[in-house]
C-alpha cells in the first residue's frame, strides 16, 4: 500500500508483450504509480503502454551497476553513469542486493558524487521532479 510506482527487472518478457504492458498500465493509472522501465529487452513496449495509459514513465538510461561483481566494473560503469547525468540532467541507473560489493563502493564514493556536483535519490524523487520538467527518457 505504500509503493509509489513499480519496475520490470524480471520481466522482460512482459514488457515486450502489448496486452500485458496494457493490463499493467491501466492498473498503474487507476492507482496513480508510476513506472520504471528496467528497459532489459530493446522492444520494450512501456513507454507507449505508459503514454496510451497517462502514467508517468522512465527507464533506465545507463548500464547496470554490477553486472560484473567486482570493484572496478562497478566503478566504470558509475562513471558511465554519471557522463549520463551530466549529459542529460539525470541517469537511472540499477544496481543489485545480491552482493555488498555495490553498497560498499556507493558508500565509500558518495562523497565524490557531492563533490562532482551529482546526488544520489530514490526513483520516486525524480518522479517528483518530473511532475515539474519534462525530461527525456
Amino acid at each position: 500500500p505504500e509503493a509509489r510506482g513499480m519496475n520490470n527487472h524480471m520481466g522482460s518478457a512482459a514488457t515486450a508483450d502489448a496486452e500485458v504492458m496494457d493490463a499493467v498500465m491501466e492498473y498503474l493509472s487507476k492507482n496513480d504509480l508510476f513506472f520504471l522501465d528496467s528497459f532489459t529487452v530493446s522492444n520494450s513496449l512501456g513507454k507507449e503502454a505508459a503514454e496510451r495509459y497517462n502514467v508517468q514513465y522512465i527507464r533506465r538510461n545507463a548500464m547496470f551497476l554490477d553486472n560484473e561483481n567486482d570493484h572496478e566494473a562497478i566503478q566504470n560503469a558509475i562513471n558511465e553513469g554519471k557522463k549520463t547525468a551530466a549529459k542529460n540532467g539525470h541517469a537511472v541507473m540499477i544496481g543489485h542486493v545480491m552482493s555488498g560489493e555495490l553498497a560498499d563502493l556507493m558508500l565509500d564514493l558518495y562523497p565524490n558524487f557531492i563533490e562532482d556536483g551529482f546526488s544520489l535519490k530514490e526513483i520516486s524523487e525524480l518522479f517528483i521532479e518530473m511532475n515539474s520538467i519534462d525530461i527525456e527518457n
